[in-house]
């Protein structure tokens, strides 16, 4: 099981977590096996290409998909952008993409660089509007349609089935970003694409996945190679990625509810503390993300002084590091916007995590509101 030292509590796991024991040496591995090209034809190139064809397959399989429809990119950004373009781009005629106001950054930027753009409001609990969806992908300017399977910042789950049912009854392709939810949640079927990102599941932080449907329909720009990763990727990190996603999947019974306990142990601490408000989205979400707003007091101050007391956590939007106050996805929800603290967990955490987040951030708000 994946672990961090333990004078240190590591909670910014929807950022990148370590790696298990298995994906490590699978890693290492790698680098003595498959360090050439798998692009040339050689033998020692050979061998890396089976490792890259294996490591697809493993990750097919753990995703519910087919070997053959599944491409490596060189980052989450990438995938959002090349598949964006390329879905687009067979849909000749039709300018708009449809996406939804909590959306990660990623998202919103190749959206805005394929083309229009439509947005679906969500609620409070940030799950999308039903109505505002059905407008939104219906429109015949729509060409796709970008759907959240989860946040990756307050772990609201969406009904992914039954909107992209929406969407596939206007016969508007849906690219679902699973970004947060790969390994950790089934994927829900109706989708053309999706997207997923390693580090998210305990994975290596850098490649992107792309995961195609048989019937999904894509053009490569007339001065675009093919490739979905121009230039190669790092047969050492797919590798240890496809690892990591088989072993969370594997154990996914068992650390999934730990996890939920975890959270559950997280938040009602986090409550019971004056001016703490834990963001609220239902029953449906993801099993490791929590967002906790706090009145008066700036993220990043906070994140500093609980990273002096041990304890790791992220800050801001999910998707904007140098941005740590503000984040559109709670501005969406209606939920303030300053004074946020985000909680990712993963297998590697002590059952005492809790006890030991509670103090340090009781000890870290008595600090920050006495100077």
């Amino acid at each position: 099981m994946p672990g961090t030292p333990k004078s240190r509590i590591y909670l910014d796991s929807s950022s990148s977590a370590p790696l298990s024991t298995r994906a490590r040496e699978a890693f290492l591995a790698a680098l003595d096996e498959g360090w050439a090209d798998p692009e040339r034809l050689h033998a020692e190139s050979r061998q890396s290409r089976a490792l890259v064809d294996g490591a697809r397959e493993a990750i097919a399989e753990s995703l519910g998909a087919g070997a053959g429809s599944v491409h490596f990119t060189l980052s989450a950004f990438t995938a959002f952008d090349t598949t964006l373009s390329r879905l687009a781009r067979a849909r000749r005629g039709r300018q708009v993409i449809a996406r939804t106001a909590v959306d990660r950054v990623a998202v919103i930027m190749a959206a805005e660089r394929v083309g229009e753009v439509t947005v679906a409001a969500v609620d409070s609990r940030g799950h999308i509007k039903e109505h505002e969806w059905q407008v939104a992908v219906q429109d015949a300017r729509t060409s796709i349609a970008v759907l959240q399977h989860a946040s990756r910042e307050t772990g609201a789950v969406q009904d992914v089935a039954s909107l992209a049912e929406i969407a596939g009854s206007a016969g508007t392709p849906v690219v679902v970003d699973a970004t947060a939810s790969a390994g950790h949640l089934a994927i829900p079927e109706g989708w053309d694409a999706v997207i997923a990102h390693p580090a998210d599941w305990g994975g290596v932080a850098g490649p992107g996945v792309v995961v195609l449907s048989p019937h999904a329909r894509w053009l490569a720009g007339p001065s675009e190679p093919r490739s979905w990763a121009p230039g190669g990727i790092s047969v050492p990190g797919i590798l240890a990625s496809a690892v990591a996603l088989q072993e969370r999947v594997e154990q996914r019974d068992l650390v999934n509810p730990r996890l939920e306990k975890m959270k559950k142990a997280l938040s009602s601490h986090c409550a019971s503390l004056p001016g703490v408000q834990v963001v609220e989205v239902g029953s449906h979400a993801l099993p490791h993300i929590m967002t906790v707003v706090i009145d008066g007091i700036d993220g990043e101050a906070l994140q500093a002084e609980l990273d002096r007391h041990g304890v790791s956590v992220g800050s801001g939007s999910a998707c904007t590091t140098g941005d740590y106050g503000h984040s559109h996805v709670l501005e969406a929800m209606g939920m303030p916007t300053q004074g946020n603290i985000r909680l990712g967990l993963h297998p590697g955490l002590p059952d005492d995590t809790p006890q030991i987040f509670g103090a340090a951030l009781e000890a870290a708000l008595t600090k920050l509101r006495s100077s």
